[in-house]
């Protein structure tokens, strides 16, 4: 393999993620790669990257790269990455940026030490974004999926301190290797493995503060996987619903089965054979709940972070399973609650574990500041219960967007109008119907790239993808979304079972124009002209027994 070519550039600040963004810069930030912008770095990207001009699913002018190359990042590499990232957060950026955790640190690190091969392939793509000045801007994401995450290494909380330099190899046959390598601009790395074995010893790391965070958005927008995702270490999940209680949350005194001991009695069980545990007893003991038991974890291990995670917060009464619980919510600058309550059993549930009775006084507990509670919250769900404002102030909010450009099932097609639509196209146009002024339906009743799950339409047949689609997102539009505005939104709705019956036939249901393949026993057809479309956007009438869009081109 020779060496052919190197290109490095920085990871600018608008090139970092949010959530270590410096505290007061907006914008959600992008995890990609920035190549430069003008026809000069257009075409040494074309050129250094071996790519050839096409369009993208939208249609839009992009870059290709060869099926044949090879995109990889260093295992050891990232390793040596991390650790100098490491440096930063001891030393140089504590308290100056919105997320800095060393929960996330140690988490990507798991994360890359994990990996079974030391090369981590990952799949590019080409963005390429318009601006009026200085020509067309030129980013290089990742497809997504397990490698995607890798391209997210780069969240580190220090604008223009962190560089990629691209290493070009030629290995024969027309055909390249590309290796990626994030370093800082200091000179901080480690050069060998055998320098991160050294290093990989327990280290001394100050925690972020503990915190109550709700996150929120629309239906399908991911909410519980952004958790999963920032929180996967050391957690806990409980989900909430009405049947839900300060007992089950908490804990309760409840029976357990206790067996007595006598040789002279002889017991048998309902089917005849010989019962041997003893005589059965009830005592009664308590039974710790999710909090209790995430509580107990985050005291007896004070140097590593603890989170609860509670699924759909607002689908139980909060305050009342919280219950005097609510006013440990309330925290101080480090992140622990700023006053204590009194609660015999929860104290005397910890006195008895051993290594932490001695951190209970006076039968009072506290939310330590190693221990996070994070929920998900949809508030357009309908018999939900309402936060009162009490409650409410004293958790975060983070307002989850809908976002299709990371969804890995974005191109996947669904069937609509006897023809195929990527399923990116028909829920952007869905919700874009929903917010028009006729409809003027708020965003949290739109829909997310997640409202039906990658696994239900990638590899699955157009009739299950039909089923999935009439069962769970027609009627969630129908009952839910436009109860109301059912003429302004779906085209001659009558009943919800003819609504299916004519999706399923072919029929144009939803009053807007799709993007469409068409395709006939097997043949690629011209698509069904948009003009009777166009006449129920018009409010014609329009009979049940109107021509299929089939009939019509044959």
């Amino acid at each position: 393999m020779r060496f052919i070519d190197k290109w490095t550039v920085p990871i600018t600040s608008s090139n970092v993620y949010s959530s270590v963004k410096r505290k007061g810069l907006t914008g959600k930030g992008e995890i990609t790669i920035y190549f430069g912008q003008g026809d000069e770095s257009e075409q040494r990207f074309k050129d250094f990257f071996n790519t050839r001009p096409c369009k993208d699913g939208n249609g839009k002018d992009t870059y290709c790269f060869s099926e044949e190359d090879l995109f990889y990042f260093p295992k050891h590499h990232l390793i040596n990455y991390l650790y100098s990232v490491q440096f930063e957060y001891n030393y140089q950026i504590i308290g100056q940026y919105n997320d800095v955790s060393y929960a996330a640190w140690e988490q990507k690190l798991a994360g890359i030490k994990s990996e079974p091969n030391e090369q981590i392939t990952f799949s590019p793509r080409c963005v390429i974004n318009p601006t009026n000045t200085q020509g067309r801007r030129l980013y290089l994401k990742s497809l997504g999926g397990r490698s995607g995450s890798f391209i997210k290494i780069m969240r580190i909380p220090l604008a223009e301190i962190t560089e990629v330099t691209v290493y070009k190899y030629d290995t024969g046959s027309e055909n390249y290797t590309f290796e990626f390598v994030f370093s800082l601009k200091t000179d901080m790395t480690l050069e060998t493995k055998e320098d991160v074995s050294e290093v990989d010893e327990p280290v001394t790391k100050e925690l972020d503060a503990g915190q109550n965070l709700i996150v929120f958005g629309a239906p399908g927008t991911g909410k519980s996987h952004y958790l999963n995702r920032n929180f996967q270490e050391n957690s806990r999940r409980v989900t909430f619903h009405p049947e839900y209680t300060y007992y089950d949350f908490i804990g309760s005194y409840r029976p357990i089965p206790v067996y007595k001991q006598d040789e002279s009695i002889k017991l048998v069980d309902n089917s005849g054979e010989e019962f041997l545990r003893g005589e059965p007893m009830i005592d009664y003991r308590f039974t710790p709940g999710p909090f209790t038991l995430s509580l107990a974890d985050a005291i007896k291990d004070q140097n590593r972070m603890y989170t609860l995670v509670i699924e759909e917060l607002n689908r139980a009464n909060a305050p009342a399973v919280f219950g005097d619980l609510f006013q440990l919510l309330d925290r101080d600058e480090a992140g622990k609650s700023t006053y204590a309550v009194t609660n015999i059993e929860i104290a005397n549930y910890l006195k008895s574990i051993s290594g932490i009775e001695k951190n209970i006084h006076d039968n009072e507990i506290i939310i330590p500041s190693n221990l996070n509670i994070v929920a998900t919250m949809n508030s357009a769900d309908q018999g939900v219960f309402v936060l009162d404002s009490a409650f409410k102030r004293r958790w975060n909010f983070e307002y989850l967007p809908i976002n299709t450009e990371e969804s890995e099932h974005r191109d996947e097609l669904v069937p609509y109008k006897n023809g195929l639509v990527r399923w990116e196209e028909f829920i952007i146009k869905i919700n874009e119907l929903l917010s028009s002024e006729i409809i003027g339906v708020n965003e949290d009743k739109h829909i997310g790239p997640y409202f039906i799950k990658p696994t239900d339409l990638i590899g699955r047949a157009e009739e299950e993808k039909q089923s999935l689609i009439a069962s769970k997102l027609l009627i969630y539009l129908w009952d839910d979304v436009v109860r109301h505005k059912r003429s302004h939104f779906f085209v001659r709705p009558t009943t919800f079972s003819n609504l299916v019956n004519r999706y399923r036939e072919g029929f144009e249901i939803i009053k807007t124009n799709f993007e469409t393949s068409l395709i006939y026993e097997g043949e690629e057809a011209t698509e069904y002209v948009a003009e009777n479309n166009q006449e129920y956007m018009e409010g014609a009438d329009a009979s049940d027994t109107q021509s299929s869009p089939k009939d019509i081109i044959e």
